[in-house]
Formats: structure tokens, C-alpha cells, sequence
């Protein structure tokens, strides 16, 4: 039965809207750089070459598209944050954060958060696929035979299940806790200094 809102058959164009995602970006960030003197026409060719590159890869399309909606998100929450700031203090936002001197904190919270979505875009769609011992025509060991030798429960099929059983360990978790405690202690040391 068709539907008003039936837009399976856009999958089948998604490559292209990852095409076209890339070549823009690419090309909006050589064109803001400046990285080749301006020059519109190589500005293009470069950002239409690695769109290409990037369009033969399943990999790094799968990547694309859990990265577009989530950086999305990212960039509407920035947008409404400055809204909100226009609104309840009445003043330009970039002014206020630059004066709060807050401006550089937003920009490293932005792009960490960004890198962390393109870590994680890159993760999903590769993730169970790297390693020796991972995917690539390797069989991984099953969950059951794994728990069964008592080696732990780190190579499943599935690649979340592995990530989440290897970052809450307990060993990782008091190595990440130790190194916080260095870190504020050498923080500490420095600016007593």
C-alpha cells in the first residue's frame, strides 16, 4: 500500500547523499582555509576526488551515515544554546561567551564531542572488522565457547558487546582512575609551582 510518508526507496539513493555531503564539506573547508590560495576550481576537484575515494569504501560510507545525524544533533544544540543566551541574557552571544571567557571552552567542547562522534561513527562501522583476529574471512571466537574456557567475554560477533565489556572492566576502569588522580595531582603540582 503506498503511503504519503514512504521513503524507503531514498536508501537507495544514500551513497549519493553521502557523496554530496562529502564533496560540500570538503570543499566549504578548503574554501574557508584558504589551503590553496583560494583557488575555487582545484578547491573542487580535491573535494570531488576524496568524495570519490570515500564513495567506493562501504566502510567509511556506513561511518558517514551514523556521523551526519549526530553532528546534526551537535550543531542544533550549539545553535540553541546561543539562542538561549540572545534570550535570557539579552546580549550577542559571542560576545558574551568571549567576555564570560567561555568562547574557547566552546570550541574545544564542540570539537571534542565531534571527535568522539566521528570515533564512535568509525567504531560502528568497522569496529568488529579490525584486528587480526576480527572479521576479514578470520573467525572470531562465540561468546559461549569463550565463557566456557573462562577467558573472558570479549570476543563475540558483536562489536558494542566487546567495546562495553572492555571499557567497564574493573582493571580499566581503576587504570582510568588512576590516571585521573595523576593527572590532577601533576596539575596541581604545576600550578603550586
Amino acid at each position: 500500500m503506498a503511503t504519503l510518508f514512504d521513503f524507503a526507496f531514498l536508501d537507495n539513493f544514500s551513497s549519493i547523499f553521502v557523496l554530496l555531503f562529502i564533496i560540500v564539506a570538503i570543499y566549504a573547508i578548503l574554501t574557508a582555509r584558504k589551503v590553496f590560495g583560494g583557488n575555487s576550481s582545484l578547491n573542487f576537484t580535491i573535494a570531488f576526488a576524496i568524495g570519490m575515494i570515500f564513495i567506493f569504501n562501504k566502510g567509511a560510507i556506513d561511518a558517514i551515515r551514523y556521523i551526519i545525524p549526530w553532528i546534526t544533533f551537535v550543531i542544533i544544540a550549539f545553535v540553541m544554546i546561543l539562542i538561549g543566551i540572545t534570550v535570557f541574557v539579552g546580549a550577542d552571544p559571542i560576545s558574551w561567551l568571549k567576555t564570560m571567557g567561555y568562547m574557547g571552552t566552546w570550541y574545544n567542547f564542540v570539537f571534542v564531542i565531534s571527535l568522539v562522534i566521528i570515533a564512535l561513527g568509525v567504531s560502528n562501522s568497522v569496529g568488529q572488522n579490525v584486528g587480526p583476529f576480527l572479521g576479514g574471512g578470520n573467525e572470531s571466537i562465540s561468546l559461549a565457547a569463550t565463557q566456557a574456557a573462562g577467558t573472558g567475554d570479549v570476543a563475540s560477533d558483536d562489536f558494542s558487546q566487546n567495546l562495553g565489556a572492555t571499557l567497564f572492566h574493573p582493571k580499566v576502569l581503576s587504570l582510568i582512575l588512576v590516571f585521573f588522580i595523576l593527572s590532577m595531582a601533576a596539575m596541581y603540582i604545576t600550578k603550586m609551582g
